[in-house]
């Protein structure tokens, strides 16, 4: 997934907040305190109130102005007037003003505690629709005090800080909304983590973007592009020969693998490290798919492909050899080796019970690797509870650790 697709998904992911035409139930405005108003107040109040419910914005504003022209009003009438006028400005869709009114309502002091956390919020997404990016995060701060597990807001804040570029803050807003949803037992969501990984595409935290992509991966498991973003990222923390072709085989298995590089390298990669097998499904993939054998380098493809049919006929012409070794054999290299032929040109059955053996007597240089390659060949072999197992017994070597947790997560 390249940067423009990115900051492409990101955008979706911060469409604007929806903003009631009302924000106060001005109708009960009065009732809610159960406290008087002047008759002087009272009187363009009402009329204030009529002109509203009439959606006549202006003439309510004009009424309101007339009371805020009587003097020493108290705190309550203060308090009706700014709720009004917040309804007046929100029907005409003078946001700016309407925050301001919203604010003088939390300031007057009448307000019971459940109303505030209603009414910031309404202000969070007023500054928010004004791309104030600053006072929305201030506010939904003040709000998320009282209100800590409130994910939605959570969200807002982590978007205005991503629309600021202030991606330090983002990231850390992004990782406490996953860990608050978690502890809630809710799920994480995908466009959050979006957040993350583009904040850590700007910064090229490379760590960070790992984190986001593994946590992508697990949100949408169908998603290739997070897949082959994660995959790459994972090689170029851990370069070995060894890496790039368990890379590749994850690749394959979640068909990823879509150049004429790809199948050329892993096909090279795996005649390299003994196992043509695995070069040979490449190239016939690849051709297959007609991605291999065609354009300018047609001819390289084909020379290629002719090294690894060599390949693979001295490899089967030594496999019964290695039968004899193994079953000779007191560590269970041997075995391993065996397996992993086998396993190559399909034939799993006969590859997990070559594994099971070599892993058995011991001696081996990667348990890890060994163990990963069991859980590989139970998974073709159509048997995934005994797959995880095994993947989940991978131990003792980090990449191939890691590695074992995305085969459980792509199985």
């Amino acid at each position: 997934m390249n940067g423009k697709q990115l900051v492409a998904l990101v955008m979706v992911a911060l469409a604007g907040p929806v903003l009631a035409t009302s924000v106060v139930d001005t109708g009960a405005a009065y009732a809610a305190k159960q406290q008087k108003v002047s008759e002087k107040v009272g009187r363009p109040l009402q009329e204030a109130q009529e002109a509203i419910n009439a959606k006549d914005y202006n003439k309510a504003l004009a009424k309101l102005a007339e009371a805020k022209a009587v003097p020493k009003r108290t705190p309550y009438e203060n308090y009706v007037i700014s709720q009004f006028e917040t309804n007046a400005y929100v029907g005409l869709k003078q946001y700016d003003k309407a925050a301001k009114a919203i604010q003088s309502t939390i300031d007057s002091g009448i307000a019971a505690p459940d109303e505030v956390s209603t009414l910031r919020k309404n202000l969070i997404q007023i500054y928010y629709s004004l791309k104030n990016y600053n006072a929305a995060v201030n506010a939904a701060q003040q709000y998320l005090g009282q209100n800590p597990g409130d994910t939605d807001m959570m969200v807002l804040v982590a978007q205005s800080q991503y629309l600021m570029n202030q991606c330090s803050a983002a990231k850390d807003t992004v990782k406490k909304l996953v860990n608050t949803a978690r502890s809630a037992g809710r799920p994480v969501k995908e466009e959050w983590l979006q957040i993350q990984l583009s904040c850590a595409h700007k910064a090229q935290d490379k760590d960070t973007m790992r984190d986001a992509l593994e946590q992508l991966v697990r949100v949408a498991p169908s998603n290739k592009d997070y897949w082959r973003d994660l995959i790459n990222t994972f090689r170029d923390a851990n370069r070995s020969d060894a890496i790039n072709l368990e890379s590749f085989r994850l690749m394959e298995h979640i068909g990823t693998l879509s150049t004429s590089e790809d199948y050329m390298e892993m096909a090279q990669v795996a005649v390299l490290l003994g196992v043509p097998g695995d070069a040979q499904a490449a190239m016939k993939q690849g051709y297959d798919k007609k991605i291999l054998g065609t354009g300018s380098d047609a001819g390289r493809h084909e020379r290629l492909r002719k090294t690894v049919e060599d390949a693979v006929k001295t490899d089967k012409s030594e496999t019964a050899g290695l039968v004899k070794e193994a079953a000779a054999a007191t560590t269970g290299a041997k075995d391993i080796a065996l397996a992993d032929s086998y396993a190559s040109y399909g034939q799993y059955d006969k590859a997990i019970a070559a594994y099971q053996s070599g892993l058995k007597k011991g001696g081996l240089k990667n348990v890890a690797a060994a163990q990963l390659h069991l859980g590989q060949a139970l998974l073709a072999a159509g048997k995934k509870a005994e797959a995880t197992a095994a993947f989940k017994a991978v131990k003792g070597d980090a990449a191939y650790e890691k590695l074992a947790t995305y085969w459980q997560i792509a199985s």
